[in-house]
């Protein structure tokens, strides 16, 4: 797993979104202007944006589908990758996010989906590497499996 930046989200406010948008998404403006650009979060982040192997991926499990809304399940992924000693890296450079509202799956909606979120990630950071297999074999995931999109989203 390859984060391209370096942890770092940069909010791209709306005055300098417009104008990105007119330098016709020359990156280059972006880099001249982080100075004017807050980060959005004060820690290192997982999420945004990933590059992966497909193989690997299934390995480990691919997704758990029990998290609801967005967030967490980027640092379980991560957890995860951690445990089964699988190659985690990052590139120079941050992450710009473009702003934009939020809608009613911006935020957490009640205090189960942040208890459901915090006792996945709490059972993944508990699990041990065999646990983790066992339970990618149990979805059916194994580095030899190629599931077919009707299987991934069979109902």
């Amino acid at each position: 797993m390859c984060f391209p930046y370096d942890g770092t989200f940069l909010n791209v406010d709306n005055i300098l979104k417009h104008l990105f948008y007119q330098s016709a998404y020359d990156i280059d403006f972006l880099l001249r202007n982080v100075s004017k650009m807050t980060a959005l979060y004060k820690s290192v982040q997982n999420g945004g944006a990933l590059l992966i192997s497909r193989k690997a991926f299934i390995a480990s499990g691919m997704e758990d589908e029990s998290f609801y809304g967005w967030g967490p399940e980027d640092w379980n992924r991560v957890e995860k990758w951690k445990i089964l000693n699988y190659r985690i890296g990052r590139i120079k450079g941050p992450l710009f996010h473009l702003n934009h509202s939020r809608d009613i799956n911006g935020n957490f909606r009640s205090i189960f989906q942040r208890k459901n979120s915090t006792r996945i990630l709490n059972t993944t950071r508990l699990a041990s590497p065999q646990m983790l297999s066992e339970q990618a074999a149990d979805w059916g995931c194994t580095s030899n499996d190629t599931p077919s999109l009707i299987e991934l989203f069979e109902f």
